[in-house]
């Protein structure tokens, strides 16, 4: 979610209570995952500031189970250790949760069967709609981020480091016939190109295979066929990185190769050296065995004498010293080769292609580079680079929010309240622990006072992406002034 204040928003948790524009999909009461599919993850409609009356629920919806909040929806490893941290800590509200999916969750949540719908995804237009039909107003709330990246050992290794979604859909897709970096576009080098990641189950196959490839239902057969599904994140860094051992060695082939010429030199000089001596041996003896033969007088027999020997010892001392280099390069040597088999080996990760978590990437940023990403189709070139602040903003497009939705019928309830209340002040210490972006204290302290002053603040555009917050002109007047004042302080000069 983007306010419309000047500076970038960090709140991407939304309350819808009054208009909503409706934009970017379809107008159909089409399965909801269709909705979300269609639409990309950043995509939001320019928000009307008016209201209508707050609806007024279905007199047949289902009454709630007092003292029950019931959750469902993804399954995801924030929400399992929040819920059983409540029930640890004796929380006042019993929780039922199941988990069957995002789209069937929206689907319970708007006929009145559930309190709280637990996503990964925001609210499509068409569920938005039938909530709406039902009477049901939606209050959506954000509790952490997180990002899929799509990351190589460097950018200098293709040529580029910003991508647009279709170029990442066309690389990913199923039947992608792409396998060099120059096909996906003229500004990329002559470099193979393999993709891997997570499997199929992962959030990250999930949200990208339902965002970028537009599948609904997301698995493993929406990728391309030599998509490398890999168990953990590490096995796919080594693949786009290589292993530390191999950087180790590597590190030492600067410092090894000039000693390994060297000394390959030098034996190539004490080689020929020794064959000058061997030739050497070789005519002192023809002419020594020749005076023989000739019965030449003794003083000429004596010269040929000493000649060989002075050619043996010349040809010993060469070859003394031959055994000599090669002792000293047969180490060096095998440092060599080994410094440059690890080169090799990391010379074969260049234009691997893997899918990381933001989180992950933060602790091996030194070892990955990950594409800036831009919004295909949009007019406007942007690349944006993936960090904490454009995550929890909504800047960066392959942003994945993890939110609570539920509705105004629910939040009156106070075992509802309590649950969220719960939820979000403990959410960024369980964010942090669960390897996801925590949101900013003030952010969180903002959806906190929504529940405990009973005041949501006027939703914007539903469009299956981040939702718009529309904010008062008192409160975009109160923002500037805030920069405002910023600026000054920043242009003060230090004392």
């Amino acid at each position: 979610m983007r306010t419309r204040a000047n500076r970038p928003a960090a709140l991407a948790a939304v309350a819808l209570a009054g208009a909503m524009v409706l934009s970017a999909c379809s107008s159909s009461d089409d399965a909801s995952a269709s909705d979300t599919a269609e639409s990309s993850p950043t995509a939001t409609a320019t928000p009307t500031p008016t209201a209508t009356a707050t609806a007024t629920p279905a007199a047949d919806l289902p009454e709630p189970e007092a003292g029950v909040v019931t959750v469902d929806g993804s399954e995801e490893l924030l929400s399992t250790r929040m819920n059983r941290r409540y029930d640890t800590d004796g929380g006042d509200s019993q929780l039922v949760t199941t988990a069957t999916g995002d789209s069937r969750a929206f689907q319970r949540l708007c006929v009145g069967e559930l309190d709280v719908v637990d996503s990964s995804r925001p609210i499509s237009a068409s569920e938005w709609q039938q909530c709406q039909d039902a009477g049901l107003d939606i209050v959506q709330f954000q509790v952490a981020a997180d990002a899929t990246l799509l990351a190589i050992k460097n950018e200098s290794d293709v040529g580029g480091d910003c991508l647009d979604t279709e170029e990442a859909a066309r690389i990913l897709e199923a039947n992608s016939t792409i396998d060099n970096w120059s096909e996906v576009a003229s500004r990329f080098d002559d470099v193979p190109l393999a993709t891997g990641g997570p499997q199929g189950d992962d959030p990250l196959v999930v949200f990208f295979g339902r965002y970028v490839l537009g599948a609904p239902e997301p698995s493993l057969l929406n990728f391309r066929a030599d998509y490398r599904a890999a168990e953990d994140e590490d096995s796919t860094r080594i693949w786009v990185a290589g292993t530390d051992a191999d950087r180790l060695k590597v590190r030492n082939f600067n410092r090894v190769t000039p000693k390994y010429n060297r000394l390959r030199a030098e034996l190539k000089i004490a080689w020929r050296v020794w064959g000058d001596a061997n030739d050497e041996v070789k005519v002192a003896l023809r002419e020594r065995n020749k005076g023989i033969r000739d019965d030449r007088d003794a003083a000429t027999r004596a010269s040929d004498e000493a000649r060989l020997q002075r050619a043996y010892r010349a040809r010993s001392r060469a070859i003394t010293e031959v055994n000599l280099i090669k002792a000293k390069l047969k180490p060096v040597q095998r440092r060599y080769r080994t410094a440059a088999d690890a080169q090799a080996r990391l010379d074969s990760t260049n234009g691997h292609l893997g899918l990381f978590r933001l989180s992950y990437y933060q602790v091996y940023e030194n070892l990955l580079r990950p594409f800036e990403i831009d919004v295909a189709g949009d007019g406007v070139e942007n690349c944006i680079f993936p960090s904490p602040a454009t995550v929890v903003s909504g800047e960066y497009p392959l942003t994945r929010q993890l939110l609570l939705t539920t509705t105004t019928r629910s939040l009156q309830r106070e075992e509802v309240q309590d649950y969220l209340l719960y939820y979000l002040r403990n959410s960024q210490t369980l964010a942090t622990d669960a390897d996801l972006i925590a949101l900013p204290t003030k952010d969180v302290q903002t959806q906190v006072q929504w529940i405990t002053s009973g005041d949501t603040p006027t939703f914007a555009s539903v469009d299956g992406g981040p939702v718009e917050l529309v904010e008062t002109p008192e409160e975009e007047q109160q923002q500037v002034e805030e920069q405002q004042q910023e600026e000054r302080e920043q242009s003060r000069p230090a004392r």
